[in-house]
């Protein structure tokens, strides 16, 4: 006598079709969630693009494109009305720009585009291509949040929790306004987020055919990732020792379970070493051309070892909690990473200790930079490099949140609500205001350890301001000329930069009669 059940001749399978309905081809049933990811994030990205530089650091690589691209060349053309911040005079006057090639060498495309479309005028070439190279930035940081997305799902959770985690890191830190510039700074985000998704598939066991050739492939593109991170910024060096330690790891793992012989461990290892100093050689010989040695940056003074001659006990507390600066405080959103790393690290552990450690180093490396700030831009930039990286755990946090109580479920996303709040619309703040408009508001006083100075204050009065001005022009109470602000062109030759427009013009109407004016 059998006791399996009997076959329900009525019941229909969950993967069978519906009658009637014939079955789409694979590739047609589903559009892959992390490119519509991207393209969702790209398009607002792009939406709330500035068009323009907000720097001279960002003019500078904007020079070297255009260099390359009009001249051939790595010199980078100085004068007196030129907005690009000098390097180390060379002889015969030549110059070149003190920051990695890589951001240059990507806007390259972008540069041709916008001379395309420019047509031969001067002018509409001096801001097209600037305008293109620009949004390079918005869909470098749309790639990111759609990685990090992807990395959570390989890591076990669910769609909408991966989804979640994308888009707090998306629209709730400071990458949303840094995607409005050219800095080089996210493009290092996306590389060293890479290197780490990559580290994660060589870290991973499997007994699936060809693994050798999948551990391969992850561990040289881990080793092209950190190459080319240094390739866009210099100071990204401090990732290589760590990523060789964690790759070493990794690979000492596979060979001691069994998934690669010792030839093939030599060989993969080798490989990876190879595919590391290829990049790092060319950003060698591009230091040599310029300046007569491998090491030499550009920086002069604040080689490696000046660079870490600032005053920690000032920056750190900058860097983290300042109202200038802080990053807790433009980026609110890493407060629910924070808070849920031990969670994560109960499921991910190895990759909860890479990212504590790539945190750590690089709040270490930059709390003694004595330009520990970073100039004009939103938040500490020189943390983006770790934001997705603290966002990562949050993932942890919800899933643990989805199994307890109702009522510790509500008192604990009541405070995540009003943190993601918060976040929200202190990145509004920094997308709806030109930044060099609010750091040139502050003449006298603290710059970052004042809350009076603070950019979320002194864009709040901004919007404010603006926004009275264009209720007082939508709805008047009386028939009047509303005075402002005058455009001088101080000549022809000369393109307006858009950053240098003022807000609001001089408009004279004199109206006659009682019809509207127009």
């Amino acid at each position: 006598m059998s006791y399996l059940p009997r076959p329900n001749p009525t019941a229909r399978s969950q993967h069978a079709p519906r009658a009637g309905r014939r079955p789409l081809p694979r590739r047609q049933r589903r559009f892959p969630p992390t490119l519509a990811l991207f393209l969702v994030l790209a398009a607002v990205y792009l939406l709330t693009s500035g068009g323009h530089t907000y720097s001279y650091d960002e003019e500078t690589m904007f020079g070297l494109t255009q260099s390359i691209v009009e001249r051939g060349s790595l010199v980078v053309p100085t004068c007196p009305g030129c907005a690009v911040l000098r390097s180390i005079p060379m002889p015969e006057g030549r110059n070149y720009s003190r920051y990695g090639p890589g951001q240059s060498l990507v806007a390259i495309p972008a540069y041709l585009l916008g001379r395309a479309i420019a047509a031969g005028d001067n002018a509409a070439t001096w801001i097209a291509t600037r305008y293109l190279a620009t949004l390079l930035t918005a869909l470098v940081t749309a790639a990111i949040g759609a990685l990090l997305y992807r990395l959570v799902r390989q890591l076990g959770y669910r769609h909408g929790i991966a989804l979640i985690v994308a888009l707090l890191y998306a629209f709730g830190t400071q990458a949303w306004p840094r995607a409005k510039t050219f800095f080089a700074d996210p493009l290092t985000t996306l590389l060293i987020m890479i290197a780490v998704y990559c580290w994660y598939r060589l870290d991973q066991p499997s007994a699936e055919q060809g693994r050798r050739n999948s551990l391969l492939r992850w561990a040289v593109g881990l080793a092209v990732c950190c190459g080319l991170a240094v390739a866009v910024k210099f100071a990204a060096g401090i990732i290589l020792p760590v990523f060789a330690v964690a790759g070493g790891y990794s690979l000492w793992r596979q060979w001691r379970s069994g998934a690669l012989t010792t030839r093939e461990l030599t060989q993969i290892a080798g490989a990876a070493a190879v595919a590391v100093l290829v990049p790092l050689l060319l950003v060698g010989y591009y230091n040599s051309i310029r300046f007569g040695s491998p090491l030499e940056t550009g920086y002069g003074g604040r080689e490696v070892g000046a660079v870490q001659q600032g005053n920690w006990r000032e920056a750190l507390p900058g860097l983290l909690v300042s109202p200038g600066k802080g990053l807790l405080v433009f980026s609110p959103i890493v407060l629910l990473g924070l808070a849920s790393w031990f969670l994560f690290a109960r499921r991910s552990l190895r990759l909860a200790l890479l990212v504590g450690v790539l945190s750590i180093e690089h709040i270490a490396f930059y709390a003694r930079v004595p330009q520990w700030d970073g100039g004009t831009c939103w938040g500490p930039r020189y943390l983006d490099f770790i934001v997705p990286l603290l966002v990562l755990p949050t993932a942890a946090g919800i899933a643990w949140l989805r199994q307890q109580r109702q009522s510790l479920q509500i008192i604990v996303s009541t405070i995540a609500g009003v943190i993601i709040g918060v976040a929200l619309v202190v990145q509004l703040l920094g997308v709806l205001v030109n930044f060099d408009t609010g750091y040139n508001r502050v003449t006298t006083g603290s710059r970052y350890f004042s809350v009076k100075n603070s950019p979320l204050t002194i864009h709040t009065q901004i919007l404010q301001e603006r926004i009275g001005g264009w209720w007082a022009v939508q709805f008047p109470r009386q028939d009047a000329v509303i005075p402002s602000g005058e455009i001088s062109l101080p000549n022809e030759i000369t393109p307006l930069w858009p950053r240098y427009l003022p807000a609001e013009a001089t408009l004279r109407i004199h109206a006659q009669g009682p019809g509207a004016v127009t």
